[in-house]
């Protein structure tokens, strides 16, 4: 749905006049425009926990560069910091606040982690807040020095493939073995090389996003922690606590995807996407790269193009026309010299192993939703098929919040509710899971409290008035029914396919041996 969106808007979209010259000209807008917030530069290395790090991890360096932001009295400093991950990448991320819970934020496709400026210094109040690049994204990309010599060598192993000395003439197109065949290239052990040990190739997928949060978690961090996600961060926070369940403690969801990609996992037979070589892998065949920088690159990153999907998601529209940085940090990432190249590999990128319903029955943890209301993409049918899927798996979310009056990014257009909503989910969470430690430690026949009870009861309405004072925006704990009749549609697909693959034997969404603890 997202990519037919995108499609529209650029077959709709006027071509923009001297796109690429104009982007050249586009100065580098600051991560923080807030006047009061001041930086200055330290240097330190955070090593990883040696009982924990992997022989992989122990080669990722952790040196880290950090940078203190002065905010106003009474509010928390935000720190800037660049941690080194694979494939000689550096990682920037946002940390503020000290001694409470870690809180995880993960950006939405095409942002970064400046996406949450502000919701971090609120947020920083009573947890400890980190807000990070996805690679590929925002300021955060592997060295270009290594992909060049990724492409030197998909060239050499394509030239040798063909039976052609590495620098004569034009070479096959594709990668090199190992790196994702593209036409033209054969296996062999001569490959092996490509992929630095303990890395694996380079390819921006969910599974290389969510193995990156995980290592953050656990080298960075170093404890498990709660997790909200955006968009596609929400579908990567997902699969985290899906599938390094250690990790997360508890998950807030706003307005998750719930798909993404085209390709089938790698595990599964491929298809005809098989049949043409493409794996997702940096670098992409020559000639596929090629054909999107000329037919679609500078349109799908010109400023209308830009402008108009957010025009698009955004409910309040004067939060993306009174905010021209907006548009200029989203076009700056597309700067990036990967920039290309990681667009291409996420389109061909395989989708992960799980399903987002069997990622969320098997998170093993609490589970929100906050959600935009007047998302087009996530429209709220999927935040009820989420409800449905937890409560099959016999852990019922732990509040739904509908926002009324925000749209696909509600943290970043309606701030002070979502705010309001986040604090409230993992404050509810923290009180159920002090409880039932207290219930543990319990003598047999003490008594024992009442378990806590959400502070916004199903059908309860909160009002909150946005800082502009503009308008006001409605955060309402539903139960995740259907309301409307393409909503009950829905919910009958749902069922049936549930019904459908309980009967052939397969896990039907919302079913796992391990259920949600809340």
């Amino acid at each position: 749905l997202k990519v037919a969106m995108l499609i529209r808007t650029v077959l709709t979209t006027p071509a923009a006049v001297g796109s690429t010259s104009g982007l050249g000209a586009l100065h580098p807008v600051p991560v923080h425009r807030t006047s009061s917030l001041h930086r200055r530069l330290h240097h330190h290395r955070l090593q990883p926990l040696a009982s924990q790090a992997s022989t992989s991890a122990q080669a990722v360096a952790l040196q880290q560069q950090k940078q203190s932001q002065t905010s106003p009295s009474g509010q928390q400093h935000v720190e800037e910091h660049f941690w080194e991950w694979r494939w000689r990448s550096k990682i920037r991320y946002f940390k503020a606040g000290s001694g409470g819970p870690p809180l995880l934020l993960i950006h939405g496709f095409g942002v970064g982690a400046w996406h949450f400026e502000k919701n971090i210094q609120e947020l920083a109040s009573k947890y400890t807040v980190y807000a990070i690049d996805l690679l590929g994204q925002g300021s955060s990309w592997p060295a270009q020095e290594f992909v060049e010599e990724l492409r030197t060598r998909a060239r050499a192993a394509a030239a040798a493939s063909a039976g052609a000395p590495a620098g004569a003439g034009t070479v096959a197109q594709g990668v090199a073995p190992g790196m994702g065949a593209g036409v033209g290239a054969t296996g062999s052990a001569a490959s092996m090389d490509m992929e630095p040990e303990g890395e694996g190739a380079l390819c921006y997928s969910i599974d290389t996003w969510t193995r990156q949060m995980a290592e953050f978690v656990r080298d960075v961090i170093r404890a498990p922690a709660y997790v909200a996600g955006n968009s596609l961060g929400g579908y990567v926070a997902t699969n985290l606590a899906a599938t390094y369940g250690g990790s997360v403690r508890g998950l807030v969801l706003i307005n998750s995807t719930p798909f993404w990609s085209f390709k089938p996992p790698a595990s599964r037979p491929q298809g005809v996407w098989g049949l043409l070589g493409l794996d997702g892998t940096v670098p992409v065949p020559q000639g596929l790269r090629r054909t999107i920088e000329v037919l679609w690159w500078d349109r799908l990153r010109s400023r209308d193009t830009v402008a108009s999907m957010l025009g698009l998601v955004y409910a309040h529209k004067p939060a993306v026309e009174g905010d021209a940085a907006l548009v200029s940090r989203i076009i700056e990432a597309t700067e990036q010299p990967g920039a290309l190249d990681a667009f291409a590999s996420i389109v061909l990128a395989p989708r992960s192993e799980l399903e987002f319903d069997e990622m969320l029955a098997r998170a093993g943890c609490p589970v929100a939703l906050v959600y935009g209301r007047q998302d087009p993409w996530v429209v709220p049918m999927w935040g009820q098929r989420a409800v449905h899927t937890l409560n099959a798996a016999g852990a019922p979310p732990v509040m739904y919040l509908e926002l009324d009056g925000a749209g696909h990014c509600p943290h970043h257009e309606a701030p002070r509710a979502t705010n309001t909503a986040i604090a409230t989910c993992l404050d509810h969470m923290e009180a159920v899971a002090g409880w039932a430690a207290a219930s543990r430690q319990s003598l047999d026949g003490a008594e024992v409290p009442p378990r806590p009870q959400p502070p916004l009861p199903v059908g309860g309405r909160w009002e909150v008035a946005e800082d502009d004072g503009s308008r006001v925006v409605v955060v309402e704990h539903v139960a995740g029914g259907p309301r409307i009749l393409p909503e009950m549609l829905a919910h009958a697909v749902w069922k049936v396919q549930a019904a459908v693959k309980k009967v052939t034997g397969q896990q039907a969404p919302g079913t796992s041996s391990q259920g949600n603890t809340a």
